[in-house]
């Protein structure tokens, strides 16, 4: 498990040590004005694949919703359940 609170952390991290990235758990608000997606695309360049991403997000708006599923990727709205977000990671992990 890898930790981070911005995309300039992930990106010292996936700089300095060999990481194979299995599934992305993000919040869609990150510091600096910086969206999950913006991060998440730019791991996906670099690596050179897709990788399963689930958002937890506080954000109930429309617009990050759609934002979200257009990528095709997983939504949870805050607070969530353990129980939720276990069975979703099974799901992603199985595409």
């Amino acid at each position: 498990t890898i930790l981070a609170t911005s995309g300039e952390e992930v990106f010292e991290i996936l700089e300095s040590e060999e990481v194979q990235i299995d599934i992305i758990l993000s919040d869609y608000h990150l510091g600096h004005g910086e969206t999950g997606i913006d991060v998440i695309n730019q791991i996906s360049n670099q690596i050179g694949k897709t990788i399963p991403v689930i958002f937890i997000t506080a954000d109930t708006s429309e617009s990050v919703g759609e934002n979200i599923k257009n990528k095709n990727y997983a939504l949870l709205n805050k607070p969530i359940d353990p129980d939720s977000l276990y069975q979703l990671i099974i799901n992603c992990l199985k595409k």
